[in-house]
């Protein structure tokens, strides 16, 4: 396997010409602030690139916030990006601990890959009143994600009821048992 990190064991820069990855090469990028070489390793790039697959690996050494981004490679003029990261289609989502990252391939001024720090939605998928007259809700949001869940009886006042983790494929389920103690109950869940 064939290993590119910028600033191999820190945040650095790396200038190259006509790139061109495949699945067997490894781009690592360390991000450790908001700016690039000395915050997070950059990949600047005159000519061509093709990431071919390539396996996209992120460590992070500081805690960014919702709404931080890196341009982890800036492409040189408007030379379109051919390929991909493996398993990273455009726009999607990519996880390290407890980060969330959205990925683009059209990011920067229109042909930079860039990673941006986003708090993903989950999605509640069905509600059912059980025997009992507790509630049991049923959602959707990234594998290994403790959301939180909240009930309102007015839609302006959010209170929390619990948590639920989200097994490997991003499925969750939570049941509230007060349900009965309610005539009428709004829910939602919050990502981390």
């Amino acid at each position: 396997m064939n290993a590119i990190a910028p600033g191999y064991g820190g945040p650095g820069l790396l200038s190259c010409s006509n790139v061109s990855l495949s699945s067997l090469t490894h781009f690592q990028v360390d991000l450790n602030g908001t700016t690039p070489g000395a915050g997070y390793d950059q990949l600047n790039v005159h000519g061509s690139l093709d990431l071919g697959d390539a396996t996209l690996s992120v460590t992070l050494g500081y805690t960014p916030a919702i709404g931080d981004s890196f341009v982890i490679i800036n492409n040189d003029g408007a030379d379109a990006i051919t390929g991909m990261f493996a398993g990273l289609p455009q726009g999607a989502f990519l996880t390290n601990g407890v980060s969330i990252f959205r990925i683009s391939y059209r990011g920067g001024d229109g042909n930079d890959v860039v990673l941006y720090r986003v708090n993903p939605p989950a999605r509640l998928t069905s509600i059912a009143r059980l025997a009992n007259s507790s509630v049991q809700l049923q959602g959707a949001g990234l594998s290994n994600l403790t959301y939180t869940i909240q009930a309102s009886t007015n839609l302006l006042v959010w209170t929390n009821i619990g948590a639920a983790l989200a097994n490997l494929t991003g499925a969750f389920s939570f049941n509230d048992t007060n349900a009965p103690l309610f005539p009428l109950r709004f829910y939602r869940a919050l990502s981390p």
